[in-house]
């Protein structure tokens, strides 16, 4: 769960080659789809 209003973590300055594309990798889907079913949700 991560708070409403922080920035994605591919999205933040300065980022370390591995770490942060394999982080992006599986957390930006992650956050689409909750993002979808959050507003699913509040529709």
């Amino acid at each position: 769960t991560q708070p409403a209003g922080q920035p994605p973590v591919y999205g933040q300055p300065t980022p370390t080659p591995v770490p942060v594309s394999g982080a992006a990798r599986f957390g930006a889907p992650i956050a689409v789809v909750a993002g979808l079913v959050m507003a699913a949700f509040a529709l």
